[in-house]
C-alpha cells in the first residue's frame, strides 16, 4: 500500500471525486467526521424497501427475461408494486392459514352450511362442542336441545341449539369457534383465496423481469451514498479540497497519471511507522478461497503476512482427517461438481465451489490412507489395502501423528511471523519458539524410543530455543542501563508462554479423536446393518439398507460439522495466536458498483 494525498479546486470537487470513484482504487481516509448523507431522494425507494422487493422476486419459482431499462423506467413505482404484491400475498396466506385451521376444527361435524338470520330456527343459534369421552356424563346436564353429530375415538361431537349464549361452565370444554360460517362456505372462501394467490404468483413472476432494474438501482444508490460520504469527509479550505487515501502499489502509477491529467496535485509516499494501512489480500485463483477463510475470522494486519494459502491447505487437511473416510470425501467432492444454485452466485460462489472441491480431494486422499470406504476396510492384498498406510486404531501412532501435525503447524506460524517481521529482535525470538517446539517433540519421540542421549540432545535444543526467546523476546528500546533489565524481564514473561504452547500442541489431538470417532461410527452402523440383514427374514435387506442410509447420513453430517468447526478453530485460535501480531481492517476502495450488476 501507498499513502496518497490529493488536492484540487473545491469548485470541481464533486466531478474530480466522481472520477476517482470511476477509477476504483482508493481506500479513502476520512479527514472530517462524516455527515448525514443517507437522506433518500424524492420519489426513490429506500434501500430497505428495494432489498425487500429484490429478495421477494429472487425467491420466485420462475423468472422472466429481464426488461431493458429506459429513461421512463420508474424504480420507485416498480418497488411499490412488488411490495404491494408481497403484502397482499402475505395477508392472503394468513387468511388461508386461519380458514384452514377453522376447517380442521369443524371437520368432525361433516359438510354443512350454517343457517342465516332469516332461517327457520326462530332466532336460535348452533353451538359446536367436542366433548371428551371421559366427560360424556356431563352431556346429561345440558339444559338445551342438542344432538350428537359424530363420534370419534376420543370425543363426542355435539351441536347445541339455543337462543342465548350457553353458560361457560355448562360443559368442561369451550365451544368450537365458527365465525358464523359452515364448512361449505369456508371451502368456498379457501378456493377464492387459492385462486387469488395463483394470480398473485403469476403477477410476481411477471415482475421478476425487473430484478436487474432493482439491482442496478440499489447499486446506483450505494454508489451515490459512497460518493456523498467521501465528499463530506474531505478537508476544504480557501477554495481547495484535500483528500487522503490508500492505493495499492500496482495502481499507484495509473492513479498519478489520471489525477494529474485532471489538474489535481498528488503525493504518493510509503507508509510511516505510525500508519496503519488497510489489508489487501491478493492470491492466485486456486488460493482465493483461503482469502474468504481469512476474512471470515479477522483480516491480518497489512504489515503482517498473508495466511490465505496456509489457511486453505491446513483447513482442508484438518477437515479430511476428521472425516477420515474416502466415501464421505467422495460425497463432498460430488457436491462441488453438482450444478447447485449456490455455486452460481458470482465470484463468491466460484470460490465456495473451489473450497468444497479442495475439501473433497483432501478427504478422499486421507480416506485412502486410513483405509476407510464408508466404514469398510479393504482387504490387505488389494490395491486399496496397500494404500492403507495409517491405522487409526493404533492409538499411540495416531496420537503421535496428530501431535506432529500440531508441532509443524505452530512452528510454521512462528516462522512465518519471523519472516514477516525480520529483522526485528522479536523475529529472532520467534525462531526460538520454532526450535523449542520442534525440540520438544523430538525429545518426546527419543524418550519414548528409549534413547536417553537423543532426548537430552533434543532438550538442549529446547533450552537453546527458550534462551533465544528470553534474549530476543522484547523490542523495548535501550536508552538507559535499566532498559537492559526490563528487556530481560520481558523475556522471562514471554517464555512463560511455553505452557500455552504445550496446551496448543495438545489441542491438535482432537484431530485423532474425531477422526477415530467417525471411523468407529461408520463401522458400527455397518455391523448393525449386517446383523439386521441376517436376523430378520424377508425384509432384512430393506431394513439393513435403511440402517445404512440413516446411519451413514448421521455420521456424515456429524463429521462435516465437526470438520468445519474444529478445523477452523485450530486455524483461528491456535495457529493465529502464534502467527499473526494482531488484527487489521480490509481494503475497501471507493468504486462504482453499478457496472458490475
Amino acid at each position: 500500500m501507498r499513502k496518497v494525498t490529493l488536492c484540487g479546486p473545491a469548485s470541481a470537487k464533486r466531478g474530480l471525486v466522481r472520477g476517482l470513484q470511476d477509477l476504483g482504487c482508493l481506500h479513502v481516509v476520512p479527514l472530517n467526521p462524516p455527515g448525514d448523507e443517507t437522506a433518500a431522494t424524492d420519489g426513490q425507494p429506500s434501500e430497505q424497501d428495494a432489498q425487500r422487493a429484490l429478495r421477494f422476486l429472487r425467491d420466485a419459482p420462475y423468472r422472466r427475461h429481464q426488461a431493458a431499462e429506459t429513461p421512463d423506467t420508474d424504480l420507485g413505482e416498480i418497488v411499490r408494486q412488488v411490495l404491494a404484491t408481497k403484502q397482499r400475498r402475505r395477508d392472503l396466506l394468513d387468511q388461508r392459514e386461519e380458514i384452514q385451521a377453522q376447517l380442521d376444527a369443524l371437520a368432525p361435524w361433516g359438510d354443512f352450511d350454517l343457517p342465516g338470520d332469516d332461517a327457520t330456527l326462530g332466532g336460535a343459534q348452533l353451538w359446536f362442542y367436542a366433548v371428551p369421552n371421559r366427560h360424556a356424563d356431563t352431556l346429561a346436564r345440558i339444559p338445551y336441545a342438542w344432538v350428537e353429530a359424530a363420534r370419534s375415538e376420543g370425543a363426542r361431537h355435539i351441536v347445541v341449539v339455543t337462543r342465548e349464549t350457553p353458560p361457560a361452565d355448562m360443559l368442561p370444554v369451550a365451544p368450537v369457534r365458527t365465525n358464523g360460517t359452515g364448512t361449505r362456505a369456508l371451502r368456498r372462501e379457501l378456493a377464492a383465496i387459492d385462486s387469488e394467490l395463483d394470480g398473485l404468483e403469476v403477477e410476481r413472476i411477471a415482475l421478476t423481469r425487473h430484478i436487474d432494474t432493482i439491482r442496478r438501482g440499489l447499486a446506483r444508490a450505494a454508489d451515490a451514498a459512497a460518493l456523498a460520504r467521501t465528499l463530506a469527509t474531505t478537508h476544504d479550505e480557501t477554495g481547495l479540497f484535500a483528500l487522503q487515501a490508500w492505493v495499492p502499489l500496482h495502481r499507484a502509477g495509473e492513479l498519478r497519471r489520471r489525477v494529474t491529467a485532471q489538474g489535481m496535485a498528488v503525493r504518493i509516499e510509503r507508509p510511516g511507522p505510525q500508519d496503519q494501512p488497510p489489508t489487501l489480500l491478493a492470491n492466485a485463483p486456486a488460493a482465493q478461497p483461503g482469502e474468504d477463510l481469512a476474512h471470515f475470522y479477522h483480516v491480518p494486519p497489512a504489515r503482517d503476512w498473508d495466511p490465505s494459502g496456509v489457511l486453505l491447505a491446513s483447513f482442508a487437511l484438518f477437515f479430511a482427517i476428521i472425516l477420515s473416510d474416502a466415501g464421505y470425501g467422495a460425497i463432498v467432492l460430488l457436491t462441488a461438481a453438482l450444478p447447485l444454485g449456490l455455486w452460481r452466485r458470482g465470484a463468491v460462489g466460484v470460490r465456495m465451489r473451489r473450497l468444497t472441491a479442495a475439501l473433497g480431494v483432501a478427504s478422499v486422499g486421507v480416506g485412502v490412507l486410513t483405509g476407510s470406504y464408508f466404514g469398510v476396510t479393504p482387504p490387505a492384498g488389494s490395491l486399496a489395502g496397500t494404500l492403507n498406510l495409517v491405522d487409526l486404531t493404533d492409538y499411540t501412532a495416531a496420537m503421535k501423528l496428530a501431535v506432529l501435525i500440531g508441532v509443524l503447524h505452530l512452528a510454521l506460524g512462528n516462522a512465518a511471523w519471523a519472516a514477516a517481521h525480520w529483522p526485528r529482535r522479536m523475529a529472532i525470538g520467534r525462531l526460538g519458539w520454532v526450535a523449542a517446539t520442534l525440540g520438544g517433540f523430538a525429545a518426546w519421540l527419543a524418550w519414548d524410543a528409549g534413547s536417553r542421549p537423543g532426548a537430552l540432545a533434543a532438550l538442549g535444543v529446547v533450552g537453546l530455543g527458550l534462551l533465544t526467546v528470553i534474549v530476543f523476546q522484547s523490542d523495548r528500546p535501550v536508552r538507559r542501563p535499566v532498559d537492559h533489565l526490563l528487556r530481560a524481564l520481558d523475556g522471562l514473561l514471554g517464555v512463560a508462554s511455553v505452557t500455552k504452547l504445550f496446551g496448543d500442541v495438545l489441542s491438535y489431538l482432537r484431530l485423532f479423536a474425531l477422526g477415530l470417532a467417525t471411523a468407529l461410527l461408520a463401522a458400527a452402523f455397518n455391523d448393525i446393518a449386517a446383523d439386521v440383514r441376517t436376523s430378520v427374514s424377508g425384509l432384512g435387506v430393506l431394513l439393513a439398507g435403511l440402517v445404512l442410509v440413516a446411519g451413514h447420513g448421521l455420521t456424515f453430517v456429524l463429521a462435516v460439522v465437526s470438520g468445519v468447526v474444529h478445523g477452523l478453530r485450530l486455524d483461528y485460535i491456535e495457529f493465529y495466536g502464534w502467527s499473526l501480531s494482531g488484527e487489521g481492517y480490509p481494503y475497501t476502495p471507493l468504486e462504482r458498483t453499478e457496472h458490475r450488476v
